[in-house]
């Protein structure tokens, strides 16, 4: 698109295992998908799909399995520390 300026962008956007073209090629993808109209109400079906987003949560945190995942994630937590 640009050719005057092709050399730098193959040269500052190259990563260690993928060409600047496929780089750019994926942040276009990432815009698309968050940028753009489309992204926007994707996202937005994603967050509300189950319903209400707090009530979800909510209901999450008052389930019996709940507890076991806060075990879970305390136990990670002080490996971490004592590591």
């Amino acid at each position: 698109m640009y050719p005057e300026i092709a050399v730098y962008l193959e040269k500052y956007l190259q990563g260690k295992t993928v060409s600047a073209l496929d780089r750019v090629q994926l942040f276009k993808l990432a815009w698309d998908m968050i940028g753009e109209q489309f992204g926007a109400r994707q996202l937005q079906y994603e967050w509300f799909y189950a319903g209400d987003p707090y009530f979800t949560r909510q209901r999450f945190f008052q389930s019996p399995a709940a507890a076991e995942y806060k075990e879970i994630v305390t136990r990670l937590l002080r490996s971490r520390k004592s590591a």
